[in-house]
Parts: structure tokens; sequence; C-alpha cells
């Protein structure tokens, strides 16, 4: 790579070619090992987290009502914009903590964390109390009824409260995400998910059901995750101390940090305009009620894409430290299978969902949903073709590259809102609209921006090859699907059926997809590679 200074004004420095002492190059299995534990591991948590949340969501939504069910759900989106304030300073914490440390210089990485630490809890404690101050603006312009009003405002407090401390278990993070050993954070991740239902069951159970309580409840949730992250990166052994003293750092250090950051936020800009934007204007358009039925179809999208997305943003430490020692070439492979592996996943995840979908949410949440499984398949079919290049995306965020990242995400992302209205009202799609308008958006960024901007990105594989994993995937697949499709009759007699025939033809699905898109011999690779792992870190 050329053009990269030494110092923190410049950048992070190049590290010596191997890695740094400590770091995940020394320990048995090597980085190619680590990088498949870590995936499998967050694939784990995600897929705990998603099982969680099927669970919970019918006992909350009965107990709380649409309408305070649709508030919880836009107070994520108001939380979403109001975390603009804290900038893009923890893209450049992760990254510059990560290079520094795998540089073999243990004390600027830890003065990067220090300063970086400090400054986001600045950030952060004004985004909780400008939450608070909105909080009954929200309740209000969401249409909240009068009776219910003061329950709503105080749940919507608490909320917020929640996910400030969910930001200092993100920031906690740092060190054991530094250090490629991620597994460990979703091992505290899958346990958090699990303490969920034990939080708000019994409180639920005991107590009168409103949003205050699972306010509260969440608010509790998320200190014992914090206090666990924190634990685990203490023993990480990257920094010193995982609570530092308070240090907000010379120019150059901040410069440094702002400057990297500052590309990040327009990345959250366009992340947020795209995800955050919907609950928000149909709330207002129609009420928090219809933000029930809207977001019951429209979660599972994104929940596949983070759930995938966390499997390949294991590799990002691991890469960032291969740029720095220079390894273009174990990069460029670690890409392009992760590719294939991408669009196996994806093809069972996006299209099992599709099939059954509507079964599903009857008897899943109430019939009267059922008209929710539209906008599933608006957002789930767009999502398995923007699925399938996201490796390439995780590694020009590995690489520093956030400025092209930051130029396509905003493009599309200012369009989204604009055309999700335009279908919406004037062309008389209601809600369908919406739907409609995120996926048009996300098929332009996938197969237009993401494609162009990372063309001609030293180290990357080819975009076609890789895009091709998709089809290849799909073939495979298919046999499967279609016999999904002609059990749908069998399966929809109850939850448990339709649950039962989409795993089933889900798992048909994968084998039939990994065959075609990995093969199945680097498929017993990679499955002889993780075991090796696990029983390594055993010993």
């Amino acid at each position: 790579m050329s053009g990269r200074e030494t110092g923190p004004a410049g950048g992070a420095p190049r590290a010596p070619r191997g890695p740094a002492a400590g770091g995940p190059g020394n320990r048995a299995g090597g980085l190619a090992g680590v990088a498949m534990l870590n995936a499998v591991a967050a694939l784990g948590a995600r897929l705990a987290t998603l099982v969680i949340g099927i669970v919970l969501t019918p006992f909350v939504l009965g107990l709380l009502g649409p309408t305070l069910y649709g508030i919880s759900a836009a107070t994520g989106s108001m939380v979403e914009y109001l975390m603009l304030l804290r900038g893009g300073l923890g893209v450049a914490l992760r990254r510059y903590v990560t290079v520094t440390f795998h540089g073999g210089d243990r004390e600027l990485a830890g003065r990067y964390y220090a300063v970086g630490f400090w400054w986001m809890a600045v950030l952060r404690v004004l985004v909780v109390v400008t939450g608070v101050a909105l909080s009954r603006w929200l309740c209000t312009f969401m249409r909240v009824p009068p009776n219910l009003l003061s329950d709503a405002t105080g749940g919507v407090m608490l909320l917020v409260v929640a996910a400030g401390i969910s930001e200092t278990g993100v920031l906690l993070e740092v060190p054991t995400y530094a250090s490629g050993h991620t597994a460990r954070l979703s091992l505290v991740r899958m346990l958090g998910a699990l303490l969920r239902v034990a939080l708000v069951v019994p409180a639920f159970l005991i107590f009168v059901p409103s949003l205050s309580l699972y306010g509260a409840t969440v608010c509790v949730l998320e200190l014992l995750i914090a206090l666990g992250l924190g634990l685990v990166s203490a023993r990480a052994r990257v920094v010193r101390h995982v609570l530092p003293a308070p240090d907000f750092g010379n120019a150059e250090l901040r410069g440094t940090l702002f400057r990297f950051g500052g590309l990040g936020l327009v990345s959250q800009v366009a992340s947020i305009l795209y995800l955050a934007t919907d609950n928000l204007l149909i709330g207002g358009l129609w009420g928090s009620a219809r933000v029930t039925e809207y977001s019951l179809g429209t979660r599972w999208a994104p929940m596949i894409t983070i759930l995938l997305s966390t499997g390949i943003s294991a590799m990002t430490p691991l890469l960032t430290a291969l740029e720095a020692r220079g390894d273009e070439r174990r990069s460029r492979d670690m890409v392009q299978r992760a590719a294939a592996i991408n669009a196996a996943l994806a093809v069972p995840l996006c299209l099992v969902p599709c099939i059954v979908g509507d079964i599903f949410l009857a008897r899943w949440v109430g019939p009267e949903y059922r008209v929710s499984a539209r906008y599933m398949v608006a957002m789930l079919l767009p999502t398995l073709v923007a699925i399938t290049m996201e490796p390439v995306w995780v590694a020009m965020v590995a690489r520093g590259r956030i400025g092209r990242i930051a130029i396509g995400d905003i493009s599309v992302a200012v369009a989204n809102p604009v055309l999700s209205l335009v279908l919406a009202l004037p062309l008389g799609l209601g809600l369908m609209g919406f739907a409609l308008g995120n996926g048009v958006a996300m098929l332009l960024r996938s197969l237009l921006l993401r494609p162009l901007l990372g063309r001609g990105e030293e180290g990357m594989p080819p975009l076609w090859p890789t895009f091709l994993t998709l089809p290849s995937a799909l073939l495979g697949g298919a046999p499967a699907l279609v016999l999904l499709w002609l059990l749908r009759p069998v399966c929809s007699g109850s939850l448990q059926a339709v649950l039962l025939a989409g795993f089933l033809a889900g798992l048909l699905c994968l084998a039939g997809s990994l065959s075609t898109a990995v093969g199945w011999r680097d498929t017993r690779r990679l499955v002889a590679a993780l075991v090796s792992r696990l029983r390594g870190d055993a010993q």
C-alpha cells in the first residue's frame, strides 16, 4: 500500500511482517482457524438472538398491544438518529487500536483506546440526554392515545437509557476485537440473548405489563452484558486498562480519530436513512399500530443481513492485520471464500421465509398479521443479492477505504426515503411502497455502486466471479425450495409444523447450495479447520 505515513496523524504505521506477540497468528490453527471460529461463534450468537426474538415477540406484543409495541420499534429508529451525535468514532477506534496493536505498538494502541473511550463517553451522555428530552415528542408524533401516553413516554425514556448502556458495552468490546478473538464476545452476546427471556418473562408475569417495565428490564440486561464484555476484554491484554484514566488526547491523536470517524459518520448517516426512517415516517403518517404491521414483515431482512454480516465481519480484525502485514494474497483468498459461503447461507435464509412466511406470521402472531408477509418478500429478495457482495464491502472496511463506502452508501440512502414516499403516497402503494423503496435501493447499492466503487481495489478478488456465486448457490438449493412449496398445504396446520418444514427444507437447501457454490471438498476442509480450531482452544 502506498502513501502510508507513520505516526498517529498520518494513519497507523505499517506493521512488520508477521503478527505481533499475542496476536491471532501465533495461536494454533493460524488466522484461518481464528476467522472460522469467530465467524461460527458470531453466527451462533446472532441465531440465539433471532430465536429468542421469535419466542418473545408474540408474548410481548400480546401483552403490550400493537400501539406500544410500535412505539418500541420507533424508539429504536429515533436512537439510531441520535447516535449520529457520536460521529463515526467507533469505526475509527476499532481500526486504529487493531492496526497499532498488530503493528507491535501496544502503548499507542492503549492511547488510542483511552482517547476514543472518553470522547465517546461524553458523546454518549449527550445522546441519552437528548433522547430523554425528545421522548414525549416521539409519543405525540406517533399518535399515541392519551390513556397510553404516560406509560409510552416512560418506556421510551428507559429504552433510550438502555441504548446508552448498550453503546458502553460496544465500546468495551474494542480490546477483544483488536486481539482478533471475537468468539469470546459472541459467547457473552449469546448468554445475553438467553438472559433476555429470564428477565422479561418473569417481569411481565409478576408485574403489570407496560412499556416502562419492558424498558427497565432492558436496562438491567444491557448492564449485565456490558459487565460481561468488559471482563472479557480485560483478559485480552491488548490495553493495560479496559476502563482507562480520563484522556482526551493531543491534537494529532484526536485529529486521526475524528478525520477517519468523519468518513465513518457519512456511512452511518446513510445506514440510518436506509434502515431507521421507515418506522418514523409510517408512524407519523398512519400511527404506531401500522408500524407494528410493517415491522413484523420487514424485520427479517435486516436480521438476516446482520446475521450473515456478523459472521463475515468477524474477518475484519484479521483482514486488518493481514493488510498491516502486506499479505494481499491471503486477504484476497479469504474474501473470495467468504463470498461463496455467504451466498450458500443466504439462499435458504432468504428464500425459505418467502415461501412459508405468510403461514408462519399467521401462526406466530395472529392471522391479522398475515398481510405482513408481502413486506417480508419485498425486502428479502433484494437482500439475497446484497448479501452476496457483503464480503467485498467488509474487505474495503478492513483496508480503511471508508471514503468509497461513504460515497456509495450515502448516494443510495438519500434516494431511499424519497423513493419510498413516492411509491407509498402518490402511487398509492401504502406500506408496500416503503418496502419496495427499500428493496430497490438495496439492489442499486449492490448491483451498481458497490461493484463500481470496489473495482480495481488492490488485493480484491474479481467482482463478477464473486457475484456469480449466487446463481450457483440458487441452482443447488432449488430442489429443496420447490419441495417446500409443494408441502405448503401440509405444514399450514400449526406453528410447529411450519417451523419444522422450514428448518428441514432449509438444511437440504443449504447442503445443495454449499455443494454448488463452495464445493464439498472445500466445505469439508472448512469444517475440519473449524473442528481443529475448537479442539485447540479446548486444550
